[in-house]
C-alpha cells in the first residue's frame, strides 16, 4: 500500500473502511476487522489499526460487542451514504461545477458512471 503524505495514514484506511461498506464489502450486523486485523491487512501499527476502528465508532456505524468486536449497526450504510453526499456537496461539488463552468462543460453531456461502483482509493 502506498500512503499519500497529504492524509494521515490512520485516515486513509478508515477511508478505506467507509468505502468497504459503500461498496457492500461489509454489510449492516457484520463484525468489522478488528485493529489488529487492520494492522496486519496494511502492514502499520496495532495502535493505526484500533484508530480506524475508534474513528469508525465515533461515525456511530458499529457498536462494541463485549468479547467479539465491533458490529456494523443496522442501517450504518444508509447512514453512511447520507454522510458522505452531504460531504460530497459542502466540500467538494462546489469546485467541480466551477471547473465545469470554466471549461464549459455540459453536465448533462458527461458520460455516465456505472452505478454503485465504489473504488477503495
Amino acid at each position: 500500500m502506498e500512503w499519500k503524505a497529504e492524509s494521515p495514514i490512520y485516515r486513509q484506511m478508515t477511508d478505506i473502511v467507509i468505502a468497504r461498506i459503500l461498496n457492500g464489502t461489509y454489510n449492516d450486523g457484520d463484525l468489522l476487522p478488528s485493529g489488529r486485523h487492520l494492522a496486519d491487512e496494511f502492514d502499520v501499527s496495532s495502535l493505526t489499526g484500533a484508530k480506524v476502528v475508534r474513528e469508525v465508532e465515533s461515525l456511530g456505524l458499529t457498536s462494541k460487542k463485549r468479547g467479539i468486536g465491533f458490529q456494523l449497526n443496522p442501517g450504518a450504510r444508509h447512514k453512511l451514504l447520507d454522510m458522505e453526499r452531504t460531504k460530497f456537496l459542502q466540500e467538494e461539488w462546489p469546485g467541480i461545477a466551477k471547473r465545469l463552468a470554466l471549461l464549459d462543460i455540459d453536465i448533462a453531456k458527461l458520460p455516465k458512471p456505472k452505478k454503485g461502483v465504489v473504488s477503495e482509493k
